[in-house]
């Protein structure tokens, strides 16, 4: 009795440690007064698809918000790099601000502009990299 309960605690304890997760991370400029308002909206109708995804795959959600003094490229790394994933997660990264056009850029999409980075911005390829 005592190694099947140390077996099921195991398997506990490995389901609990590798199993797969969904994390969702909120980058949103909420403090623009024409911008804020439309990012909040976004930001429920965004969360109401990440509990339609979580409940279709039955994954746990982990959800990190940075807005305010955590807008910022900075804080976005940290939170992406911080992550304690698995090769089976989703990682979902939703970025409501302003975007800056780069000419030489290849991207097809604008870097997002941050409270630490107001004239480069951050481009998608580097998130994509983290």
């Amino acid at each position: 009795m005592k190694n099947l309960c140390l077996i099921l605690t195991g398997l506990l304890m490995n389901a609990w440690v590798y199993g797969q997760k969904l994390h969702v991370v909120f980058v949103i400029e909420k403090e623009d007064i024409n911008f804020g308002l439309l990012n909040l909206r976004n930001e429920e109708l965004m969360m109401q698809i990440m509990e339609t995804v979580k409940w279709g795959l039955n994954y746990p959600m982990q959800t990190t918000y940075l807005s305010g003094a955590k807008f910022t490229a900075t804080a976005v790394k940290k939170a992406i790099v911080n992550l304690k994933t698995n090769s089976k997660d989703i990682v979902v990264v939703y970025f409501a601000g302003f975007g800056i056009g780069q000419p030489d850029d290849k991207s097809l999409f604008a870097n997002w502009k941050l409270r630490d980075t107001p004239k480069i911005g951050l481009s998608v390829g580097e998130v994509e990299r983290w």
